[in-house]
């Protein structure tokens, strides 16, 4: 039994798993995505005047995705999948309340 060429495997339509990703950046910090986004499956962008839309292609895992785009997230927000800006927001109020005296160092609302 003949095997095919591991370029041809690597060549079969994987995108069906892929995840289609969309997100928003201030278009001041846009540049600082710009090699690691490759990553990530980044198709295109579009500007305008104060942000940059980019759009992913991911086959990584979504959450991946998400842990990388934190480092940019006072700069920007996922778009689509809406689901994954649920995980970002998990994601930083796990860490936030991990962070001792957060929590106290916080102003009350009780005023």
């Amino acid at each position: 039994m003949v095997h095919p060429p591991l370029d041809e495997i690597r060549n079969i339509d994987s995108s069906k798993n892929n995840t289609r990703i969309v997100i928003k950046v201030d278009r001041e910090f846009a540049h600082y995505l710009f090699w690691e986004r490759q990553n990530f499956g980044y198709l295109s962008e579009e500007s305008s005047e104060s942000e940059v839309t980019m759009y992913f292609d991911c086959a990584e895992h979504p959450t991946s995705f998400v842990r990388w785009f934190m480092k940019f997230v006072d700069h920007g927000e996922i778009l689509e999948p809406a689901h994954l800006q649920d995980e970002v927001a998990a994601i930083l109020l796990a860490g936030l309340s991990k962070m001792k005296g957060f929590n106290e160092a916080q102003p009350s609302d009780k005023q």
